[in-house]
């Protein structure tokens, strides 16, 4: 087994689980809190979120081929916002179930990498210059992570 790699699913996991404690623990109610993050509230959000996984999985890949041009930040806006648009009446559950595909396709995509494609460098629109296991915390993990906290700043800012 390849410890970086290995560091690297964990860190997914940990960010997708703790994301995934946060959904159950929600109240109906607690899908419309607005967020302040561009999204309308938690539940844009989390429909977000639901799609995201995929989205950055191509936004990665397309910044390795592209290298060292960077895929144009509002092409990846855009697309965020149709995706948010098209699950604007989804279920918690049916978003719940997205986001558990979604982080079953990055593990799936991460298991096929090397040690070397760890250390390719790309241009990402929002975290500039970096190596792929830097975007994939920073691009991957981080981006749940953050997504997280802004769930739960609403969340205790409606309380």
């Amino acid at each position: 087994m390849n410890s970086r790699l290995d560091a690297l699913r964990s860190d997914l996991a940990a960010a997708h689980a703790d994301l995934l404690t946060l959904i159950d623990a929600l109240a109906p109610a607690d899908l419309a809190c607005p967020t302040g993050n561009g999204y309308a509230d938690v539940h844009d959000t989390l429909a977000h979120l639901s799609s995201a996984d995929g989205g950055r999985i191509l936004l990665t890949r397309a910044c390795l081929l592209i290298y060292p041009l960077a895929v144009p930040r509002f092409v990846i806006h855009l697309v965020n916002r149709f995706h948010v648009g098209a699950k604007k009446r989804h279920s918690l559950a049916s978003l719940k179930r997205d986001l558990e595909a979604g982080q079953a396709q990055t593990l799936r995509w991460v298991a096929r990498l090397r040690d070397a494609d760890l250390d390719r460098q790309l241009n990402d629109p929002f975290h500039g210059r970096r190596t792929l296991e830097a975007i994939i915390r920073v691009g991957h993990a981080g981006h749940t992570r953050g997504h997280a906290g802004e769930i739960r700043r609403a969340l205790t800012a409606a309380r």
